[in-house]
């Protein structure tokens, strides 16, 4: 046996072992890469229940407003007609 065989031999084990880590490191980041895919998707749609709702919430404060908005109007309204008849 030649002195190259072992070299050979250990610079192939060494070149298998590297493939395996990169191998199980590209693994290891799909799977992160698909968890944080994952989790954006969890909060984005976490996101937008919460904005639907506080956007619901907010017309229905607006609403009201206007509804009350409307009243005060209309007793402003009677309120000058009351005071013009007063002043007649």
């Amino acid at each position: 046996m030649t002195e190259e065989a072992p070299k050979r031999s250990a610079a192939a084990s060494a070149a298998e072992k590297v493939r395996a880590i990169l191998e199980t490191a590209e693994r290891s980041a799909a799977e992160l890469e698909a968890e944080a895919r994952e989790d954006a998707a969890r909060i984005r749609a976490e996101a937008e229940r919460e904005v639907d709702s506080r956007l619901t919430r907010a017309r229905e404060v607006a609403a009201r407003l206007a509804e009350r908005a409307g009243q005060l109007e209309r007793q402003v309204g009677d309120i000058r007609a009351s005071i013009a008849s007063l002043s007649r």
